[in-house]
């Protein structure tokens, strides 16, 4: 059985959910030549990026420290992503965003201060640039359609990539890399893209290749209704056939969570009903979104707050984790 420390799918929770998708695209997105191609078109490199060499991630810095007036070295960055291509090109970082984060400059600078401080002498003339790929669904729409394949420049220079605005097409045509990224979009509704992709990995010669790959496209297989029962059928090595078991309860509590949440924010907002209930909503899982359900519908058909606001306005009124 093939063996490798990519990290394979285990949930136990939203979180730990969360990581998963983060790890999923650490695996793919450096080896995508659209993504690739993107970055050095964006950035105007010198060089193509053919062959990146990943640098480490884990990094302690005194810069970082003494700016948030701290009195050791601060030890909690690391970056998705460091790459060295050549000696003409700049460094290359890689952050993965499943939710829209306005700090991303301010965190991609802190990231080129560290990687600057840790490599010294090392580091390439031209500096470092950053590819932020966001894969959510949650930034506002006006902002995804201003920022996508636009290269901002403050301290640090970053393109921010929206993986459902590239053309599908692409990806689909660029390589078992690229293509499993595809599949990670909630429109890749064919499944047998997915059997298509099964078929190719299984050609692969590299096992570790092949493990990393299936155990991706399992998880690129998760944020479609049904698919993971349907890729049970796959043959696959036994972490990955667990894990993806071990998965599916979850991820379907994940779904009818989602579905809940959509739904009483309609009910909230067309109701109109308090602003503070719609961001508890959003923080709100699955026991709790069940708990409110029939009384939200209630008070928004009747437009009639105050018995609910009696009720639930103690613990909406903490806030997420109050």
């Amino acid at each position: 059985m093939a063996t490798s420390t990519t990290p394979v799918l285990t949930l136990s929770s939203d979180k730990q959910y969360q990581n998963q998708w983060d790890a999923f695209f650490k695996v793919l997105a450096p080896h995508s030549s659209v993504i690739k191609g993107l970055a050095e078109q964006a950035f105007e490199l010198p060089s193509p990026l053919v062959h990146l060499q990943p640098l480490t991630t884990d990094l302690a810095s005194r810069r970082v420290a003494e700016a948030l007036h701290l009195d050791k070295a601060y030890k909690e960055l690391r970056p998705d992503g460091v790459f060295w291509s050549n000696r003409f090109n700049p460094l290359l970082g890689f952050e993965y965003q499943s939710t829209h984060n306005i700090g991303m400059p301010i965190r991609a600078f802190i990231y080129q201060e560290a990687v600057e401080e840790n490599i010294g002498r090392g580091m390439p003339e031209d500096g470092m640039r950053f590819v932020i790929l966001y894969t959510g669904q949650d930034a506002p729409k006006k902002f995804r359609m201003n920022e996508h394949l636009k290269v901002r420049t403050k301290e640090v220079s970053y393109l921010y990539v929206d993986l459902d605005q590239i053309d599908p097409a692409l990806l689909e045509q660029d390589g078992i890399y690229s293509f499993i990224l595809r599949l990670s979009r909630k429109d890749a509704t064919d499944f047998s893209m997915f059997e298509q992709a099964y078929a190719d990995i299984q050609e692969l010669s590299d096992a570790d290749e092949r493990h990393r790959l299936m155990a991706a496209l399992v998880m690129a297989s998760m944020n479609k209704f049904g698919f993971g029962q349907r890729i049970l059928e796959f043959e696959m090595d036994a972490d990955i056939r667990e894990n993806l078991k071990t998965m599916l309860p979850i991820v379907e509590e994940l779904r009818i969570a989602d579905e809940k949440r959509k739904a009483l924010r309609g009910y909230v907002t067309l109701g109109q009903g308090p602003a503070s209930l719609l961001q508890r909503i959003k923080h709100a899982g699955l026991a709790e979104l069940s708990d409110i359900y029939d009384q939200v519908f209630e008070a928004a058909t009747s437009r009639d707050w105050s018995s609910f606001e009696n009720d639930y306005n103690d613990g909406f009124n903490r806030g997420p984790g109050g």
